[in-house]
């Protein structure tokens, strides 16, 4: 499973071949930003509109104080869990979902 995103963007320069463009990139970039990898797309490619699928992930962390290094990609929840019932409530959510209802009207997708 791969955390990140993805995005794109256009060029008018073949200057720099597109092997080196996450180099290029990550040297100019804060370090908690990092590019793993860039490749040549069709014009009508949007990161945003041309995708196929999203899956999310939700992580508790179920100790007393939580970690100083996942703190921002998990949530502590220090109080006993009842699994049988998570184990339940998630069958809920696993599956194909249609969430355009959930969407800003202006938005093409």
């Amino acid at each position: 499973m791969h955390f990140g995103q993805v995005a794109n963007f256009k060029i008018e320069s073949e200057k720099l071949p597109i092997e080196k463009f996450a180099i290029a990139l990550n040297s100019k970039l804060k370090e908690s930003i990092r590019i793993k990898s860039a490749e040549l797309v069709d014009d009508k490619f949007h990161s945003r509109y041309s995708v196929h699928s999203k899956i999310y992930r939700y992580v508790i962390n179920n100790s007393e104080f939580g970690t100083a290094i996942f703190r921002e990609f998990e949530y502590n929840f220090p109080v006993k869990l009842d699994v049988q019932k998570m184990k339940e409530a998630v069958t809920f959510f696993v599956g194909e979902h249609d969430f355009k209802g959930f969407k800003a009207s202006r938005n093409k997708f």
